[in-house]
């Protein structure tokens, strides 16, 4: 690459930008610049217009020429000032003879961006091990700047484990590999939740990129991805009066946004956590120190930026170090005002209001020492609660557990039975079967033979449900009498499904003549089980979750006088 070619190439590309959404409620949170029109310069992928850059020591020139392109296009964009920018920036700059720390500041500050708005990408794509001690130093010199930093292609590269610990990054993004189809390879679904739960021990966001379908979007969303990014939310823009500041439409079905709002777990997490304190990004040290001193019960202060998206805490052991010792409060002011509010902000665990209580413990057992939970409900900060709060969660929780629990199964009752199908019915996630089971003519045969022998019966029963599921990912429960409900597990099909049935029915064929021949005066009636399985297309659902209860409720009641296996569409 000559100088001339140099110049063709940068006057040539251009960039187009794709957006980045909150998973939740669609709102943009940044923007990616993606190279464009390489094709027109003689190159057939993005990689090789790097690749001869660097081949021809040129790289880190080119690359800050392609900087400033990028960002000069981006405040184009509506309300810029309030989203962030992704740029990808390729490793081995490092490498170049020409490289120098301290380029980028110039460029922001002349079209008047802030740092904490720009996000350095790196790719797993190019090994680095060997660069480590550059690779450390540049991103410290990066993060000691206040420039966010992103894991770019997380899963598909060298470094891995290695790369995530030494980058410390703001964001990683989970490869497109992972992504594809996890709705249905429960292997690829299990490996990402692992990323993600990792990733949120770390203070650390993850967009899933690449999603390009609203079951892909749906799986993302419930283990816990905090963004989204791909073709199903829009494909890359060269044109930015086409990008959007919302895409709530594009990320849901039918606009359907619910979210279980009557689950008491979740109100006992909102009980527990404070919502009453938190500080902008912009506050003023003297604004810090005056907040811990009106509230002298107040250990951490949380940090949201100028979306409202949580960033971390302050600790005030932190601000005491400097206000416990002579002249220590300028000296706070003179560091605050020298490094930034950055200099102070911890990161600390970041889950979204509906995480199971196990798995907030979880996140809070890996660390030796936690100072709290920032909570968020859609991305968005709620409050933080701390590990003495969670304990307190979990007791009040087993209660909930303990009274909603069928008295004579200890399986779970209606309650949990409802919430499990309200979840289905909010995930929107395609087809799934619901079977309910039921003893014939149980009522007759309680009022002929009494309610000890049925309750007896009902609990065999209880047995060999427990027996048959895989505990592990499918849910029953007991929905009072000789009713009871299984939801399969997300894995299950229609054969393993079929299998089940079977298996439950002739369990209790079997077992049912031992019982009954221990008993006098054997009763006459024929005891056997009406099994139901209700399969429902949730992701295409029109009427409300009451309406759908009321529809099971009327066809298992239909159903019920039939003693057979009834696969219902």
């Amino acid at each position: 690459m000559d100088r001339l070619k140099y110049k063709k190439i940068i006057s040539t590309v251009d960039f187009a930008f794709q957006p980045i959404v909150n998973s939740f409620n669609g709102e943009v949170f940044a923007y990616e610049a993606l190279l464009r029109n390489y094709r027109e310069c003689g190159f057939e992928s993005i990689f090789d217009v790097f690749d001869a850059a660097y081949e021809a020591k040129m790289l880190y020139k080119f690359e800050l020429a392609l900087r400033r392109k990028a960002i000069e296009k981006f405040t184009q964009i509506s309300d810029y000032t309030s989203k962030s920018l992704f740029y990808n920036i390729d490793n081995r700059v490092l490498e170049m003879p020409d490289y120098s720390p301290g380029k980028t500041s110039g460029i922001l500050n002349q079209f008047g961006l802030r740092k904490s708005s720009f996000y350095f990408e790196l790719s797993e794509r190019y090994e680095i091990n060997l660069l480590y001690t550059k690779t450390k130093a540049m991103l410290e010199q990066y993060k000691k700047q206040h420039y966010k930093i992103v894991l770019d292609d997380y899963g598909s590269g060298y470094s891995g484990f290695q790369m995530l610990y030494l980058s410390e990054p703001d964001v990683i993004k989970i490869d497109r590999f992972f992504i594809d189809s996890i709705d249905k390879d429960i292997q690829k679904k299990f490996f990402t939740e692992q990323i993600v739960n990792m990733a949120h021990i770390m203070g650390t966001k993850v967009v899933a990129e690449g999603v390009e379908t609203i079951d892909e979007i749906n799986i993302c969303r419930d283990i816990g991805c905090d963004f989204l990014q791909g073709y199903k939310v829009q494909k890359p823009q060269l044109k930015t009066e086409n990008l959007k500041n919302n895409y709530k439409s594009e990320i849901y079905l039918s606009g359907n946004t619910n979210r279980r709002e009557n689950d008491p777990v979740k109100k006992l997490v909102t009980k527990s956590f404070r919502t009453d304190i938190s500080i902008g990004y912009d506050s003023s040290p003297e604004s810090i120190i005056s907040l811990f001193n009106r509230n002298t019960n107040l250990s951490i202060l949380p940090v949201v930026n100028h979306s409202g998206q949580p960033l971390g805490i302050i600790n005030e052991k932190d601000i005491k170090k400097y206000l416990y010792t002579g002249n220590g409060y300028f000296l706070f002011i003179n560091r605050f005002n020298s490094e930034g509010i950055d200099w102070f902000i911890k990161k600390v665990p970041i889950v979204e209001i509906n995480t199971s209580i196990e798995k907030m413990l979880s996140i809070a057992a890996t660390k030796n020492e936690i100072e709290g939970i920032i909570i968020t409900e859609n991305g968005l900060y709620r409050g933080v609660i701390d590990p003495f709060n969670l304990l307190k969660i979990v007791n009040e929780r087993k209660l909930i557990h303990d009274r909603d629990q069928n008295p004579v199964t200890k399986m779970p009752g209606i309650s949990e039975i409802h919430r499990q199908i309200e979840k289905l019915y909010n995930s929107k996630s395609g087809e799934k079967s619901i079977i309910i089971i039921d003893i014939d003519n149980f009522r007759e045969f309680n009022k002929n033979h009494g309610f000890r022998l049925g309750d007896r019966i009902i609990i065999f029963l209880a047995e060999i449900i427990k027996k048959n599921i895989n505990i592990s990912v499918d849910f029953a429960g007991h929905h009072g009498g000789d009713n009871f409900f299984i939801i399969p597990g997300k894995h299950n099909n229609n054969k393993v499904e079929t299998d089940l049935v079977k298996g439950i029915k002739s369990d209790f064929d079997d077992g049912i003549i031992s019982i009954l021949k221990d008993v006098d005066n054997f009763p006459d009636q024929k005891v056997s089980l009406s099994i139901i399985r209700i399969k429902i297309d949730f992701s295409r659902l029109n009427i409300s979750f009451n309406l759908l209860m009321e529809r099971i409720s009327h066809l298992r009641k239909k159903e019920k006088k039939v003693p057979r296996f009834l696969p219902h569409k």
